[in-house]
């Protein structure tokens, strides 16, 4: 008879792995959520012999999330002669009382 393999997963590190797994999984839906783009959760169980001991095993386990990234939009700046960045175009004068909407802020 088959056991079920989430018994298994209940062995592994005494349950440890189902928590870790639950907490990923939760960090996982939230990036998700508010990036809007995909992202993985990956569980590799390594099983090798256990040397010590005819027909035992030992099971590790490894969780990966790769949780999906914010791009930035990054930020339109104008360079001046001497090589530095500034918001204002370096040619054009400044019209006085005009100024941008995030500045007035």
């Amino acid at each position: 008879m088959r056991r079920p393999f989430f018994d298994t997963l209940r062995d592994i590190r005494g349950g440890q792995v189902i928590d870790d797994l639950a907490e990923q999984m939760q960090e996982l839906v939230r990036a998700v959520e508010t990036t809007g783009k995909a992202g993985t959760l990956t569980l590799t169980l390594e099983v090798k012999p256990f040397k010590s001991a005819e027909s035992a095993v030992v099971v590790k386990d490894e969780i990966k999330l790769k949780k999906p990234k914010h791009e930035s939009q990054g930020t339109v700046l104008f360079a001046t002669v001497d090589g530095n960045l500034q918001r204002n175009h370096p040619a054009q004068d400044e019209l006085p009382g005009i100024t941008l909407a995030s500045a007035a802020r």
